[in-house]
């Protein structure tokens, strides 16, 4: 992973949230961007105490100078919802159905 972002290449963590999810392992992990599991972001969308939890966690995230993801926008409500949460970014249907799993060579760009 060093060597990728030595290189240029940027590191993402996927499905933040899932399972066992330390923010103090997160510190010594070499990545750009933390991409919250789906579950986490339909938490968000659900609104309550769980939507105030993970909003602070993102932004506090974002703070530290990684990137942010919520998985699983699929509308402009909640598209919203995870701007105003302190989201920098959104992954879901909203943006475009999944992409196969063999991609042209066009798609990937190298640094």
């Amino acid at each position: 992973i060093r060597l990728a972002r030595e290189l240029g290449y940027q590191v993402a963590l996927d499905d933040f949230g899932s399972g066992y999810s330390s923010l103090r392992y997160l510190a010594s992990m070499p990545v750009d961007i933390i991409k919250f599991d789906i579950s986490m972001t339909r938490r968000i969308l659900e609104g309550g105490r769980q939507r105030e939890m993970i909003e602070g966690i993102a932004q506090m995230i974002g703070r530290a100078g990684y990137r942010t993801v919520a998985e699983g926008i699929e509308d402009e409500q909640a598209l919203e919802i995870i701007r105003r949460a302190g989201f920098s970014h959104g992954q879901g249907y909203l943006f475009g159905k999944p992409a196969r799993d063999t991609l042209p060579e066009t798609t990937v760009a190298r640094p």
